[in-house]
Formats: structure tokens, C-alpha cells, sequence
């Protein structure tokens, strides 16, 4: 009796033994999970233009990608996933939104994702228009276009149907030789320089607070590809590219680089203004199909960065272990092979007294 509770034991733990082995293999292969997430931005973050839109709950908007990404990772808004994103946002804005943010909710954030730049670069250009169109004011009232301030979205469409309309084409001529010239220029790329200024600071005040998030930094795209040969358009597609290779630069560097990622719009939504935003309706912001492209590439982005951290750190643990992996594989298998003979040599000898 007692040499069939030894062959029991040794059974016991060859199975115990196999299914640590099994479980370590295991263990090794999966990744961080996103626990929370706060997003900072502009009307994109925002969910402006799509269905349900409000800017007093951002949650209703559901087709905006930040509550896809919700969804995504079971996160429940207000409490694991924080959206302070508000339409009209620009890097200086959002700086302060993250400085007004609760510092333990940064340092609690997996993930940290910021939209922001368009604005700025939008702001600078619309007030060049406006002061070069009253300069014409005479002459497009004359033609019956005027630029409707009542809201965000009448304004952009009246000022797209300025530069967009055939009739008064040699106002909008004067226009954009006003909006071109070297002194508004000038004030372009230190718009440029000071929106970079603003992402760098506001990376730093992030880590600052001792947050080990992933941040993610969304590089706006451009809206207005789809016409082509237009000054102030071109003019825009050149600050844009700039904006991105400046941010671009920036998180790469080893200075603000540290687990600071781009997710680039202006290279995944080229040559699909069309179909993944507003625009056929005169409105820039992205549509359903445009934040369900922008969640999957932030889904995608995550699911290399979070692997290679996982990756750092198992391989940090390597180092400080007393013993590597490798070295715990062949203790286990040698305990398993001795176990095995154990039970083997039992076997034999219980099997020789019955003889």
C-alpha cells in the first residue's frame, strides 16, 4: 500500500511540474492590457460631426474612435477611460488642460493619447483670410458671398466657399496672394514652432508626475488634398507636413522620445479625404469609417509598443535573476526525469514482490 501512494505521489507531481513548465511558456506570451486611458485633443477626440455629437457628453458620440477604443479594451468612460477633449483645441489648450488634469490620473494612465495641432495651424490661416476677405469685403458682398460666424461648422463652409468659389475668382486671387506673403509666412512657422514647443512641455509636465504612460500623439491630416493648385490650400499642406516632421522629430528623440509614439493621420488618410472624413459636406472633421481607421491604428500601434515594453521587461527580469530561464527548463526537466525513474524503479519493485 504505502509503495502505490509513492507511484501516486510521483504521478502527482510529474503532472504538477509539467503544468508549471506549461504555464511559464505561457505566461511569456501575453501582453499588458490597457487598463486606462485619457485622451487630450480637439474636436476629433471630441467626436465632432458624428452622430449624437454633444459637447457636454462626449459618450454619446459613439462611432468617436475614443469610446470604440472603450469598447475595445472594456474600459467604462468617466472612470477607466477620461475624455477631455473639447472642439477648438490647440496645442496650447490642450497643455493646459493636461497641467489642470488630476496628476494621479496621469500617473494612473496606461495610455495617454493627445490630438492636437490642427487647430493651430486652422486659427492662424483663418484669421489671415478674414483679415485679407473684410480688406474685399465690398467686393464679395457685391457677388453675394459672405462668411456666416453663427458656429464652428457655417463658419468653415463659408470660408471654403470663398476660396472655392469660381465667380469671384479674382477676390480670392487678391485673397491669397494677402494670405501668402512673407509676413503672414513668418507667422505661419512660428505658429509652427510654437505648437512644437507646446507638445514638447507638455510631454515633460506628463512625465513629471512620474506617468510611465504610452503616449500617443495623433499627426492631423490634411482635409483639403482633394484640391489641388490652390495657394492657401498648398500653404496648408505645407505647415501640416512641417507640424509632422517637427512632432515626429520630437518623439523620436531620446530627450522626449521615452514611450512617446506618432500615429500618423497625415500619411494613413492621404488619398482618402473622400471617404474617411466630412468633407463632401463641407465639413473636415473625420467620419464613422475615419475614427473607426484612426482606433485600429491606435489599437495596432499599442499592440507593438505594449510588446516590446513587455519584452524589456522580461528581459530585465532575466538579468537580475539568480537563475534564466534556460536554467529553470533544465532543473524542471532534470526533477521530471528523476521523478519519472522514481516512479519506474516503484513500479518494478512493487511489481517483483507480487511475483
Amino acid at each position: 500500500m504505502k509503495k502505490l501512494f509513492c507511484i501516486i505521489l510521483a504521478l502527482i507531481i510529474t503532472v504538477k511540474v509539467s503544468a508549471v513548465c506549461v504555464q511559464a511558456e505561457e505566461s511569456s506570451e501575453m501582453h499588458e492590457p490597457v487598463s486606462f486611458i485619457t485622451v487630450f485633443g480637439d474636436s476629433i477626440p471630441a467626436g465632432y460631426g458624428l452622430k449624437d455629437y454633444t459637447p457636454v457628453d462626449l459618450a454619446k458620440a459613439k462611432d468617436c474612435f475614443v469610446n470604440l477604443l472603450c469598447g475595445r479594451y472594456g474600459l467604462e468612460d468617466g472612470i477607466t477611460c477620461m475624455n477631455f477633449a473639447h472642439t477648438g483645441l490647440t496645442t496650447g489648450d490642450v497643455l493646459n488642460s493636461v497641467k489642470n488634469t488630476s496628476k494621479d490620473t496621469l500617473k494612473n494612465s496606461d495610455v495617454i493619447i493627445i490630438s492636437a495641432g490642427a487647430n493651430d495651424i486652422m486659427d492662424v490661416l483663418e484669421e489671415a483670410l478674414l483679415s485679407a476677405f473684410l480688406e474685399e469685403r465690398a467686393y464679395f458682398e457685391e457677388n453675394g458671398v459672405h462668411i456666416d460666424t453663427s458656429d464652428l461648422l457655417s463658419y468653415e463652409r463659408s470660408l471654403f466657399a470663398v476660396i472655392t468659389e469660381p465667380k469671384v475668382k479674382d477676390g480670392t486671387a487678391r485673397i491669397y496672394a494677402a494670405c501668402t506673403d512673407e509676413n503672414n509666412k513668418r507667422t505661419y512657422t512660428d505658429t509652427i514652432l510654437k505648437a512644437e514647443n507646446n507638445i514638447k512641455e507638455t510631454i515633460s509636465f506628463i512625465r513629471e508626475t512620474g506617468s510611465n504612460a504610452e503616449i500617443i500623439i495623433l499627426l492631423p491630416y490634411n482635409p483639403g488634398e482633394i484640391i489641388t493648385g490652390n495657394p492657401l490650400l498648398d500653404t496648408v499642406s505645407e505647415m501640416l507636413t512641417d507640424y509632422h516632421d517637427k512632432i515626429s522629430a520630437v518623439c523620436d528623440s531620446s530627450e522626449y522620445g521615452y514611450s512617446t509614439n506618432t500615429v500618423d493621420l497625415l500619411t494613413e488618410f492621404r488619398g482618402q479625404a473622400m471617404t474617411l472624413t466630412n468633407i463632401t459636406a463641407l465639413d473636415i472633421h473625420p467620419n464613422k469609417a475615419g475614427h473607426e481607421k484612426i482606433a485600429e491604428l491606435i489599437t495596432s500601434k499599442l499592440d507593438t509598443v505594449l510588446s516590446e515594453r513587455n519584452q524589456d521587461k522580461i528581459s530585465k527580469a532575466d538579468k537580475s535573476a539568480p537563475y534564466s530561464d534556460t536554467a529553470v527548463y533544465i532543473i524542471l526537466c532534470a526533477a521530471c526525469a528523476a521523478v519519472i525513474l522514481i516512479l519506474i524503479n516503484a513500479v518494478i519493485i512493487y511489481r517483483r514482490k507480487k511475483l
